[in-house]
């Protein structure tokens, strides 16, 4: 069974201003860039430690279908990334109210990174939000598709076999439901962010029940456990009532969107 790194994407244009939030599927920024590049160096630089130091093990990328993910994808693992396809993901899209959240097109992606990508997995009109959609920003839809993903990397985790090593190019909300492990997000707005930019847990698949659970060494490098279950329960429960919360807003905003009134960015 292979160890399944969950990393959240660099820093994108809408963590550093907040008019990208209301921009359709923003880039990383210049600094997110040059994180990836600077993440890569120390991997493949014999003389450090390096942070992630199964560069040579990589045998599969999956990645979110949303520019930034992708972008890090590419920059951080660029040997890796060279010698295979992008595997892309839609039920990896991050979890969000914000226009930030809504994928570009399938045409549009390819259009951009080419060969890079595998796009077998990601439908035609996976730019088309609305609330019919099986991204949408619905709990029920939500947790379906969180649970496919898990299942699906669950199956390629046992394809890959013991030694291999898979990354996950996602997002910090969309991580959290994906590994059931909300330890991170913080008052007041409890923002999930992981553990900041490009960083990552790893995690083996249960093979009897198909969950993810954190390694030791995982665990261990980031002082965890943080918070207590209680706590960390509690924190699940606020994030799935925010959900809930924000749908009917949400779906006004699909509505609006195919409307053209969200802008969309390549910046």
């Amino acid at each position: 069974m292979a160890t399944i790194h969950l990393f959240r994407h660099a820093e994108s244009l809408h963590n550093v201003d907040p008019y990208f939030e209301r921009t359709r599927d923003p880039s990383l920024s210049d600094r997110g860039i040059q994180q990836c590049r600077d993440f890569k160096l120390q991997c493949w630089d014999k003389r450090n430690d390096a942070d992630f130091p199964f560069m040579k093990s990589v045998t599969h990328i999956v990645c979110s279908p949303l520019r930034r993910a992708i972008q890090s994808a590419l920059e951080a693992f660029g040997p890796q990334a060279g010698q295979r396809r992008l595997i892309v993901l839609p039920e990896l899209t991050e979890i969000s109210r914000l226009p930030s959240a809504f994928g570009s097109s399938r045409d549009e992606l390819v259009g951009e990174f080419g060969d890079a990508l595998n796009v077998d997995y990601l439908p035609d009109d996976y730019g088309t939000v609305g609330r019919e959609s099986p991204w949408a920003y619905e709990l029920t839809k939500i947790h379906a598709r969180v649970g496919a993903a898990r299942e699906w990397l669950a199956s390629l985790a046992r394809d890959a076999g013991a030694g291999s090593h898979i990354v996950v190019m996602a997002h910090g909300q969309l991580n959290h439901f994906l590994a059931d492990n909300y330890e991170g997000p913080k008052p007041p707005g409890y923002s999930a962010e992981w553990d900041g930019n490009l960083s990552y847990r790893s995690y083996l698949v249960d093979p009897e029940a198909g969950t993810l659970h954190e390694t030791p060494e995982s665990m261990a490098k980031r002082g965890a456990p943080l918070i207590s279950p209680e706590d960390a329960n509690w924190i699940k429960e606020f994030l799935h009532e925010r959900v809930e919360k924000n749908t009917a807003k949400v779906r006004r905003l699909y509505d609006h969107n195919n409307k053209n009134v969200i802008g969309h960015s390549r910046q």
